[in-house]
């Protein structure tokens, strides 16, 4: 099951079973960040395999994998993208991702209001 709007880098890395695990959540998260910007026009997950553990002269095959998630949303206006996150475990890593992605766009779509502002060195003099 795939989202018209996702598309998958280095995906063919992943075993099936984490290839489904992958689409699953991607395809969970979609709606949310699509109705945060309102008007998205594409999805795109890297999935770089970094490192293999669990080698050593007793085991001949590694254990674990280290799993970094980079997410690009594509806006009309801007591209929002979350490099952060990473971690032994892919659901986990995809998790961290989307909630980083998350609140880049919430913070960047808040009002001027609500952003702290800077008082001037001449303002407080004058006072």
């Amino acid at each position: 099951m795939k989202e018209p709007g996702i598309q998958y880098i280095g995906a063919n890395e992943l075993t099936p079973i984490e290839r489904n695990t992958l689409d699953k959540l991607s395809t969970e998260y979609y709606p949310k960040i699509e109705r945060m910007l309102k008007n998205m026009t594409s999805l795109v997950i890297h999935v770089k395999l970094h490192k293999l553990s669990g080698k050593g002269k007793r085991e001949p095959e590694a254990k674990r994998k280290k799993i970094g998630i980079h997410i690009r949303a594509l806006a009309p206006t801007r591209i929002f993208t979350s490099t952060k996150a990473f971690d032994w475990d892919l659901a986990k890593a995809v998790h961290k991702s989307f909630a980083d992605l998350q609140n880049i766009i919430k913070k960047s779509m808040r009002p001027d209001e609500q952003r702290p502002k800077r008082v001037s060195k001449v303002w407080i003099r004058n006072l």
